[in-house]
């Protein structure tokens, strides 16, 4: 088996994600990502059988349709696309995650997931070692202004397991 890890057990790895986006409301407040569901599988051939981790949502938006890595293979990487400070305009902060799928024994990666609606894409983060996948999640997260500008989700931390 693939994702066994040192102890024998089957790990779950991420291999899909969900993401939560409120729509531009034109001359609303807009919020841009408001949450991100992972989309674990546990072992190589399981069908989605590891469950979802969510760190915390946002009270606005829809979820999107799932993107999901080719069959065997895991996220290893991650940038993020986030709106700078606008200053007086409205502020979005985070708009979308772009991940890197690859098989956890290494080999060729592809990229998963869209572009938000504004801002720039970061740089890649530090790809996962072999034997190892993204596994678990810390977000930062702006509580709701009531009056004011509303952010949501500010900020993402994804962990690697091995």
């Amino acid at each position: 088996m693939e994702d066994v890890g040192e102890n024998g057990v089957e790990l779950n790895f991420v291999q899909g994600d969900i993401m939560q986006i409120a729509p531009k409301q034109g001359k609303g407040d807009d919020s841009g990502l408001n949450a991100i569901r992972l989309k674990c599988r546990r072992g190589t051939s399981a069908p989605n059988t590891g469950g979802t981790i969510t760190a915390r949502e946002g009270p606005w938006g829809r979820w999107t349709k799932a993107m999901n890595c080719r069959s065997g293979k895991r996220l290893v990487s991650f940038r993020l696309q986030v709106q700078p400070k606008q200053g007086t305009g409205d502020d979005t902060s985070a708009n979308s995650v772009r991940f890197k799928c690859r098989k956890i024994n290494g080999g060729k990666k592809g990229d998963l997931g869209k572009s938000g609606t504004r801002g720039k894409f970061g740089a890649w983060s530090k790809t996962c070692p072999e034997r190892s996948a993204i596994c678990g999640m810390q977000v930062r997260m702006a509580p709701r202004q009531g009056v004011g500008d509303d952010t949501a989700l500010n900020d993402v931390r994804f962990y690697c397991c091995k």
